[in-house]
């Protein structure tokens, strides 16, 4: 301990070896000629105030803890304590202030010692506390009294919504934050320690959160040392593992349920090890094959149901599947009886770690399926509502009579192609079951005015054609039109009503040059448009002067307006994926003809035509209109498609209209989606062809707070400085670009270019048309943002883009493959 004798002034007079040491100093003399003012020298904040305190106390002071100020600038804990003392030679000198009572007077003796090790103790046990607090495993401590008493209780108790002092105020015990079962097993896991003279033990137990849920948590019990006169006590140090349990309940019920659809699956299953013997079957395979498990276990599948002539063929699907393939194949199979069986089998392997570990095989019996296969041949070749050849037989034969006809060095046939006129007002006006009645009515007719050799055939809807396998000219084709004219104009009762109907009919004569079956078709299609325009009920003989582009634009316009009018001119979206981590960012609306008979038809065969004929204003708006519903309904299955962007593309005739800004409103506010999810495409040139009253335009649209890109962005004549001056957000690389991509340094250089300048500009990258891995991993080291294209996802229905994000996180909306 250092002791100092110092004067009510804070003067040292006198100090022991300790405190020479405690104040940093060599020698007394020196700390005596140096220190002038004992209290100055705790400088640290709030020491030098209770310095002076001590020596302003009249009678002294205990236990003030001080930072001590060395003259080297380091600082020392001390606890410090004061007592005044009175020398005896000055007590009772008359005149002296002590014999007067004056408490200023007098000497004062500063007892210091040094607590560092203490206060670095209190630091380390303060930090370990922290460390504890803030960790994720739980201290709990309890006595060994009934319902087990909580006598300490880690902070961190807040991870499970408690408050450590609430609970401890509230007398908590383990029986109330457990339950009842869980406390019965600790109970018994404590007793069999105790009894096994063991003073530690873990499992996994659950605790109650504040909010009545559950937690489950990997338990470790110590049984602490017992004290005398005290109850025992014991300390259980948790990890919450929820996640852990939650994870070997689904891993637990999916392998139920694998294993479920394993045994119950109608399909023959069979899984072979890695070393291709069976070691497991399921009930439909031993039904299938009359096989049970027993006889196969351990043994390879072969030799017990392949046909000896089919050794050959299975070795080879083996061989595949060893490779790591997915084999299909339609083959047969020998039961145990030596019946036959046809299947469909699939095999594919089961790869663990990377590693084929073995394999699965299904067998489908499709033996049915195969006797029946000379009816199903037939309905694939014939109309089922008629039962005359359709459109494939038709076609089959008149190749055939094309083939004949090269042989002979003569064109002995004809086509004719017979449209019934206003068939539409029959299923419009008496219902589709009366036109169904009238299209077997005709057919008939036509068939008995035909020679066996020739052909009627159905091709859809109100539509017929007729293949005369004999005729030797022009003469003896129209006279079976006009007979043909003349038997559908016969009238006929429908639905009690005498009605009278006519035809369309076009003829295309053999020719030896037409060496094309779809060809003369569609000769003969021509010829009968031109019957129609000519007024119907009548015929007319293809001549090659009608294979102009102008009737095919006629066809093709008239069968587009039915088309927009009918909405089957729908959206497929194309996801737009971020290049740097893969997550979908949205999709691009791409319009597809959902032709009825054609099937989908692809934009470039009647985009233009829409452009010219100023079609394309309606069909923008629906596609417009279509893709906002669609990504509302999307939302409303997955929230996190909100976070998506819509791209639409306006034509040149849309951005002409006077009320396009109202029009893109409309379908915003209709959709209830924010317009920020909405991105309209324009073309560069488009955007150039009238700058001054593009900017206008563009302007009032991002008004209304869409988002707008530039599109093909490099086939026109626009430089990025320039459109900076439009109110853009992103800008499309052309995919012209991109397919040149990792082909030469010049052409990976100008896309670099135009990624640096659009993002120095502001300007989100989009690169189109990434069809190859290759080109993908050029725009990722280029820094592009964002990039669409075959090898990112085709552009699919909206029910396939529900489809793709039931498939994504929530979160990330990462795609994990190419779609």
């Amino acid at each position: 301990m250092g002791i100092l004798r110092c004067t009510r002034d804070g003067v040292p007079l006198l100090v022991n070896r300790e405190a020479v040491r405690l104040f940093g100093y060599r020698t007394a003399e020196a700390l005596l000629a140096t220190v002038k003012d004992v209290p100055a020298a705790f400088m640290t904040p709030g020491g030098c105030e209770g310095a002076r305190r001590l020596f302003a106390s009249p009678q002294g002071l205990h236990g003030e803890e001080l930072l001590l100020l060395q003259p080297d600038e380091t600082s020392i804990w001390v606890q410090a304590s004061t007592r005044v003392t009175v020398p005896a030679s000055h007590a009772n000198q008359p005149g002296s202030p002590l014999s007067q009572g004056d408490d200023s007077a007098g000497l004062l003796d500063l007892f210091i010692t040094d607590i560092a090790a203490r206060k670095r103790a209190e630091d380390a046990l303060r930090q370990a506390n922290l460390v504890v607090e803030l960790s994720p495993v739980l201290l709990l401590v309890w006595e060994m009294e009934q319902d087990w008493p909580l006598v300490h209780i880690s902070q961190n108790i807040t991870l499970l919504g408690h408050s450590a002092k609430a609970l401890l105020a509230a007398g908590a015990s383990m029986a109330s934050l457990m339950p009842p079962e869980d406390v019965a097993a600790l109970r018994q896991e404590v007793q069999r320690c105790a009894a096994e003279d063991s003073d530690k033990f873990a499992l996994d137990c659950r605790l109650r959160c504040s909010d009545g849920t559950i937690k489950w948590m990997e338990t470790r019990i110590t049984l602490l040392p017992p004290r005398p006169g005290l109850p025992a006590r014991c300390q259980a140090i948790m990890l919450d593992v929820t996640s852990r349990k939650l994870a070997e309940s689904r891993m637990l019920q999916q392998k139920a349920y694998f294993q479920q659809l394993f045994e119950n699956s109608p399909q023959a299953i069979v899984i072979c090890d890695r070393d291709g013997n069976v070691s497991g079957v399921n009930r439909a395979f031993e039904k299938m094959f009359g096989y049970e498990f027993t006889e196969l276990w351990n043994k390879r599948l072969g030799p017990f149901i392949v046909p000896a002539g089919l050794a050959p063929q299975a070795e080879e699907m083996t061989r595949r599947l060893s490779q790591g393939e997915h084999v299909a194949a339609e083959t047969i199979r020998r039961r145990k009886d030596g019946q036959i069986v046809h299947v469909y089998m699939l095999s594919f392997p089961i790869i663990i770690n990377d590693e084929m570990e073995g394999a699965y095989r299904i067998f489908l019996d499709i033996t049915e399926r195969k006797r029946a296969e000379e009816q199903l041949v037939f309905h694939s070749f014939h109309d089922k509502l008629t039962g005359l050849p359709n459109r494939a037989l038709l076609l089959d034969r008149l190749r055939r009579a094309m083939e004949r006809a090269k042989r002979h060095g003569r064109a002995r046939y004809a086509l004719l192609y017979v449209d019934l006129d206003r068939f539409k007002l029959v299923n419009d006006s008496l219902g589709h079951a009366a036109g169904d009645q009238l299209i077997q009515i005709t057919s008939q007719r036509i068939a008995r005015l035909l020679q066996p050799i020739d052909t009627v055939s159905r091709l859809g809807g109100d539509e017929f054609c007729v293949l005369l396998d004999s005729v030797y000219s022009r003469e003896d084709a129209e006279r079976v039109a006009r007979e043909l004219l003349q038997e559908v104009e016969e009238p006929v009762e429908l639905l009690h009503r005498r009605l009278q109907f006519t035809a369309s009919i076009g003829i295309a004569m053999g020719d030896l040059q037409v060496d094309n079956e779809e060809m003369l078709l569609r000769d003969a299609d021509i010829a009968m448009s031109m019957a129609k325009e000519r007024g119907k009920n009548t015929y007319v003989v293809f001549d090659p002067s009608m294979r102009s582009r102008v009737q095919d634009a006629m066809r093709l316009e008239t069968e587009l307006r039915r088309a927009i009018a009918q909405e089957e001119i729908v959206a497929h979206y194309q996801p737009i994926v971020s290049v740097a981590d893969n997550v979908l960012l949205g999709f691009e609306a791409l319009a597809r003809w959902r032709h009825p008979e054609r099937g989908l038809i692809f934009p470039g065969e009647f985009i233009e035509l829409a452009e010219e004929t100023g079609l394309i204003v309606n069909l923008g708006r629906q596609i417009l209109s279509a893709a906002l519903q669609d990504l509302a309904s999307w939302c409303t299955v997955h929230p996190a498609a909100s976070r998506l962007t819509m791209s639409v593309n306006l034509s040149a005739r849309q951005f002409m209209q006077s009320d396009l800004v109202e029009q893109v409103r409309q379908a915003v506010r209709a959709s209830g989606m924010p317009a920020q999810c909405l991105c309209l495409e324009l073309t560069e040139s488009v955007v150039m062809e009238n700058a001054a009253s593009a900017r206008v335009l563009l302007e009032r649209l991002k008004a209304l707070q869409v988002r707008l890109a530039v599109d093909d962005f490099g086939t026109g004549y626009s430089s990025l400085a320039y459109l900076h001056q439009f109110p853009l957000d992103s800008l499309k690389v052309d995919r012209s670009f991109v397919q040149r991509l990792g082909r030469q340094d010049s052409d990976n250089a100008i896309v670099h270019a135009i990624i640096q300048l659009a993002q120095a500009l502001r300007l989100r990258v989009v690169a189109e048309g990434v069809e190859e891995v290759a080109q993908l991993e050029v725009l990722q080291s280029l820094g592009c943002d964002a990039a669409q294209g075959y090898l990112l996802g085709k552009p699919m229905p909206a029910e396939a883009v529900l489809r793709l994000l039931a498939g994504l996180d929530s979160e990330t909306l990462q795609l994990r493959h190419c779609v």
